[in-house]
């Protein structure tokens, strides 16, 4: 879908759009996980009247800085945190929202993240939520990944294009299959390059399981 300011296809009514498609295809929608750009009071009024909940990193600007600087609550899980009422307003509207911060350690790293969201937020859900959103970048990955396979030609064929595309996809989606089974048997993950050298050699076996 191509937005367009002037058909009023703003990222408001991109994000309505794209939501109602997905109910209309009978998707269950948990939770709305969105990029920094996307926050503003008329995408949040959208996703209210859809009843969606969502998630929407805050931007760093002076309003942020200022709560960031707020005393946090600290957690006997060795985490602080710090949830306020914080309306998202524009010239035209205003919609209630929860600013969050949240400091945290996992898998050896410390994680600094606020974000806004609807949804009510206390220590028991905080750092849940915080690790929910930092595993949406799985998907900024993936098109990173996918990349790497993307269809390349020149026929004005669609059957070609389509086919290619379709393939693509496949093979991508084999590639995720695989490491849910490399991990799942205590093997590593492998890079989806990894994967296309390993199936031009035809080491199958090895590439389910490194111990098998």
């Amino acid at each position: 879908m191509k937005k367009n300011q002037l058909e009023g296809i703003d990222n408001a009514m991109e994000v309505d759009i794209l939501l109602r498609h997905a109910l209309y295809l009978n998707i269950k929608i948990v939770m709305v996980l969105m990029d920094r750009g996307y926050l503003d009071a008329g995408v949040l009024r959208k996703l209210e009247l859809l009843n969606m909940k969502y998630i929407v990193p805050a931007k760093d600007n002076p309003k942020v800085k200022r709560f960031k600087k707020m005393e946090m609550k600290y957690s006997d899980d060795g985490f602080s945190f710090l949830v306020i009422k914080a309306p998202i307003s524009s010239i035209s509207e205003s919609v209630d929202s929860n600013f969050v911060h949240v400091v945290y350690y996992s898998d050896g790293k410390k994680h600094d993240f606020s974000f806004y969201t609807n949804m009510d937020v206390n220590e028991n859900n905080v750092r849940e939520l915080a690790e929910l959103y930092r595993n949406r970048w799985g998907i900024e990955n993936g098109y990173l990944e996918k990349k790497d396979i993307k269809e390349r030609t020149h026929s004005p064929d669609m059957k070609i294009r389509y086919f290619l595309f379709f393939f693509s996809a496949l093979l991508y989606n084999l590639w995720l299959l695989i490491n849910l089974v490399r991990i799942r048997s205590g093997s590593a993950w492998i890079t989806l390059m990894d994967l296309m050298i390993a199936m031009g050699k035809g080491k199958w076996v090895r590439i389910m399981n490194d111990n098998g």
